[in-house]
């Protein structure tokens, strides 16, 4: 993980919001604030465009949360099949506090752990207003009947924030953070969500639990 892409400290911490106009954003942001618990599987990469190469983190994520604060617990790892890491995450404004349980991460890696396997955007629903009033374009194109894809070009800096919505769902289905767009050192960001029922998620929690907990008695 490199701590020079992370950005959750620019767009969770100091927000200053102001109302979009656009009616579509109003609709997105209000499904996002009026959602308190979210069971979701996640995929996060990060990769350089030129290189083609990704770093993955593979997830499932039970996250409760109000416009302050929050409580995170996510089973997680570098492929789909080991999944046997641990993060809690709890949050109240800017205090943060980690309960890490790896052996393939240190403690001091929980904050983009946390990033990566949330998004600025599921933790704090405010981070659209901020990039809407950082962009100088944005626009919308309906992908089929259920899907939207927004663009958000920033101004100051050549970076986008692509946005794909599920209409019927109400959910965030994908995000990514595009850094440099047309330079040979462009990289890229991305969550891809896909959510799950309390009874299905428990279900898969009960076998990563066992899987974390063979683990740790297996490195012992």
């Amino acid at each position: 993980m490199h701590r020079g892409i992370l950005f959750i400290g620019l767009l969770i911490f100091g927000i200053s919001c102001s109302e979009p106009d656009d009616k579509g954003l109003v609709k997105i942001y209000d499904s996002l604030v009026n959602q308190k618990q979210f069971y979701y599987q996640v995929e996060y990469s990060q990769y350089k465009i030129q290189d083609q190469y990704a770093e993955k983190l593979f997830g499932i994520v039970d996250l409760n949360r109000n416009s302050y604060s929050g409580i995170s617990n996510a089973y997680f790892g570098k492929s789909e099949s080991e999944i046997n890491n641990f993060l809690q995450t709890i949050y109240t404004g800017k205090n943060w506090l980690y309960n890490l349980s790896s052996f393939q991460f240190k403690y001091s890696d929980s904050d983009i752990l946390t990033d990566s396997l949330h998004s600025p955007l599921l933790i704090n629903p405010e981070v659209l207003f901020n990039i809407k009033d950082n962009s100088s374009n944005i626009s919308f194109q309906e992908l089929n009947n259920d899907l939207q894809k927004w663009v958000f070009e920033l101004k100051n800096k050549p970076d986008h924030l692509i946005l794909i919505w599920s209409k019927k769902d109400k959910k965030l289905t994908e995000l990514e953070y595009v850094y440099n767009v047309n330079s040979k050192d462009s990289y890229s960001r991305k969550w891809v969500f896909d959510y799950l029922t309390p009874k299905l998620y428990k279900s898969l929690q009960n076998d990563h639990e066992a899987l974390l907990k063979n683990s740790q008695e297996s490195f012992l």
